[in-house]
């Protein structure tokens, strides 16, 4: 099951791969998504913020990371 609810998440998703190659207003807008489907799907388990790293997102822990693949499919989950 996905948390993607509306044709706007799933235009959202389908972008998140690309993140790097759009343009720095775009980033903003797929970043604003971005953070707030993460804290829908999987918070951290410590209860700490996901700052962008290259291909995707860690936990300001440094202990959890989520490849921008892995938040596109909207189904939860993060790394060790």
């Amino acid at each position: 099951k996905t948390v993607f609810t509306s044709k706007h998440d799933i235009k959202m998703a389908s972008r998140q791969t690309m993140y790097d190659f759009l343009s720095p207003e775009e980033q903003k807008f797929q970043e604003d998504w971005a953070q707030e489907k993460i804290n829908q799907m999987r918070p951290c388990p410590a209860g700490l913020w996901w700052d962008r790293i290259p291909g995707g997102y860690a936990c300001t822990g440094g202990h959890h990371w989520m490849s921008d693949e892995l938040l596109a499919k909207g189904k939860g989950g993060w790394y060790l």
